[in-house]
């Protein structure tokens, strides 16, 4: 019995694995690229104002003179 020239048939190539595992580390380090980012644009607008006002600058903001400032 003769199979012909393509037997036996050839193995298919292995499939990678760990796809998801790949995907999962690609977001992360695009999550912590924009965290970076956005981390670093903070910090020059914060050096800007400091400049501005010659003050320290914080990221949070205190409310004072309010009439409800001190109400029970």
């Amino acid at each position: 019995m003769d199979y012909g020239p393509d037997w036996p048939p050839r193995r298919r190539p292995p499939e990678y694995p760990h796809a998801l595992l790949r995907r999962c580390v690609a977001v992360v380090i695009l999550y912590a690229v924009i965290w970076a980012l956005g981390s670093v644009l903070l910090e020059l607008r914060l050096q800007a104002l400091r400049d501005v006002t010659g003050e320290p600058v914080t990221t949070y903001t205190t409310i004072t003179g309010s009439p409800h400032h001190g109400r029970h």
